[in-house]
């Protein structure tokens, strides 16, 4: 009885595991065990394509902010035009955080779903006052 591969992807190389060559009984190589097994399949990277709109807490459009993959050199800016129904529609790897920012607003990170997903950015805190360290 053949041994069963041990991954379900190798299942299409048993027959040729079970071949066999005729070699002398008192060969060396009649001896020794062989295993044959495949070098690892790398899985394509799975993405997702998002899309949707930024806007401030009015639910104003942000044109020009932007989306950055974190992690990689993926990024893109929103829509200028304020009618646009999405502003924004890159295709980044599944899995990735997505962080939307806009000049005098608060950065906001998100994990990247496949379909629609909305931001709403609210305004950067207002930066505290220095204190004068003249006498």
């Amino acid at each position: 009885m053949a041994d069963q591969p041990a991954r379900p992807e190798l299942a299409a190389l048993a027959p040729l595991a079970a071949a066999s060559v005729a070699l002398p009984p008192d060969s060396l190589l009649a001896q020794v065990p062989v295993r044959l097994e495949a070098p690892a399949i790398a899985a394509a990277p799975i993405v997702v394509a998002v899309h949707g709109r930024i806007s401030d807490t009015g639910g104003q459009p942000l044109p020009g902010a932007t989306v950055l993959a974190q992690g990689t050199q993926l990024a893109t800016s929103a829509s200028a035009s304020a009618s646009a129904s999405d502003d924004y529609s890159p295709t980044v790897p599944a899995g990735a955080l997505l962080q939307f920012g806009c000049g005098g607003y608060a950065d906001q990170t998100l994990p990247a779903t496949n379909g629609t997903l909305d931001v709403t950015l609210a305004p950067a805190p207002a930066p505290k006052p220095r204190k004068n360290r003249l006498r």
